[in-house]
């Protein structure tokens, strides 16, 4: 399968919290659309990451967000990721 990158899509991140979120990992999941936000579909996680905002720079995807939120005493550190497969898989 080819993919032409610089074709327009829409990606977006979604956090999970709340009470059904108690002891849940952070992750938050990355979302495509292909038709201009009319359906969206689920691509992969940004795993131990939330708060988090997607940026594109050429063909590279980037998460910016947080570990945690510090509670509980545990501090939250700064989490940059990047994709090169267009949200597939991400690397810190």
């Amino acid at each position: 399968m080819t993919r032409n990158l610089r074709r327009l899509r829409a990606q977006a991140s979604n956090d999970f919290f709340g009470s059904g979120s108690t002891g849940q990992p952070r992750n938050g999941s990355i979302h495509r659309s292909t038709d201009n936000g009319k359906t969206w579909s689920f691509v992969s996680w940004a795993v131990e990451q939330y708060w988090s905002t997607l940026f594109v720079r050429g063909a590279e995807v980037y998460t910016l967000g947080v570990s945690g939120d510090n509670g509980g005493g545990t501090k939250a550190n700064v989490v940059i990721q990047q994709s090169l497969d267009d949200g597939l898989t991400w690397n810190k």
